[in-house]
């Protein structure tokens, strides 16, 4: 059979032909590429835009709700625990809106606050960037409640024993506007009786009764050597870490399981008249309150109103909604 030779000239056009179109589709597939890439960085670009615009706005909306909060007397009502308020633009030169709510630990925000914590929230499109920081409202520190005789005038005394315990039932003197206090120290007035004897000062809530309602909320342990020969006012520091509701009654206990009698406790036996106070007497169990009688007493401390809210330092965090 005869074969049929193809010019050299027409397999060169072919060959030429291929490798154009090769290129032309090289050429095509890399354009597609670049133009995806610009896409995918562009919309990159943008989210990343739309984020730092979004945190901007997040601080932003701590700041407003700052300015809100302390022109707003009544906060504690007026927004709900942990619900967002509804969210503002900021303004026709400004991208997105902000939000913010408020959280207490506790779940309430009309009694002494626990942890506190304020979220910013600044929105860009679905991108959505959230600022928390703990705040805190203005304490005024100063003398929760007292009972003192000038110059002991009036006063008794008697022993600390493990089967004669005493205590004070008290509500705090903090103004009407307070929603909260701590207590940070308290001072009673004793003598030491024997050395190396140990005792404990212990904070309780109150219940039924004006006695102990078993919920302690701080104890120290002391020993009788830090305690004076002679009557003095023995300072007893605690942590104050312990919230405490405006009306949240206290008891001031002194107890000890020594065999020998550590201290000797002053006291007024009689024409005590105050109110929410009560002398209380354990045989080591809460048993007894006398309403005319009170020991001499000092608890140190802070108050909270509404007033002045203002971050704590070093709770600033990026969180979540």
């Amino acid at each position: 059979m005869r074969r049929r030779n193809i010019p050299q000239r027409i397999r060169r056009g072919a060959a030429l032909y291929v490798a154009v179109t090769g290129t032309a589709m090289i050429v095509s597939v890399l354009a597609l590429s670049s133009m995806a890439i610009v896409r995918i960085e562009r919309r990159q670009a943008v989210a990343v835009n739309s984020g730092l615009v979004a945190r901007a706005n997040a601080r932003s909306a701590v700041e407003l709700a700052l300015l809100r909060i302390n022109s707003t007397p009544a906060w504690r009502t007026t927004y709900s625990n942990n619900v967002e308020t509804a969210a503002k633009p900021l303004g026709a030169a400004s991208d997105g809106t902000v939000s913010w709510k408020l959280r207490d630990s506790d779940g309430d925000l009309d009694n002494s606050d626990a942890v506190l914590t304020l979220k910013g929230i600044g929105r860009v499109g679905t991108t959505v960037q959230v600022s928390s920081v703990e705040i805190r409202a203005g304490e005024t520190p100063g003398m929760m409640r007292n009972y003192e005789l000038t110059n002991d005038a009036g006063g008794s005394e008697d022993d600390l024993q493990n089967n004669k315990w005493w205590g004070q039932y008290f509500k705090s003197s903090i103004p009407a506007n307070a929603n909260g206090w701590r207590i940070t120290s308290a001072q009673i007035r004793a003598r030491r009786n024997n050395t190396s004897r140990i005792f404990r000062v212990r904070l309780y809530a109150a219940g039924g009764g004006n006695i102990p309602n078993g919920t302690m909320i701080e104890s120290v342990d002391v020993n009788s050597n830090s305690v004076p020969t002679t009557l003095s006012w023995v300072t007893i520091p605690f942590a104050g870490t312990t919230p405490l509701d405006a009306s949240q009654a206290v008891n001031l206990a002194i107890e000890t399981t020594a065999s020998q009698s550590p201290i000797k406790i002053s006291y007024r036996d009689g024409s005590v008249s105050a109110p929410n106070s009560a002398l209380l007497r354990g045989d080591p169990d809460w048993e007894t309150f006398e309403t005319d009688k009170a020991l001499q007493y000092r608890v140190n401390g802070a108050y909270t109103t509404s007033d002045d809210v203002a971050p704590v330092a070093g709770t600033w965090d990026w969180d979540v909604p």
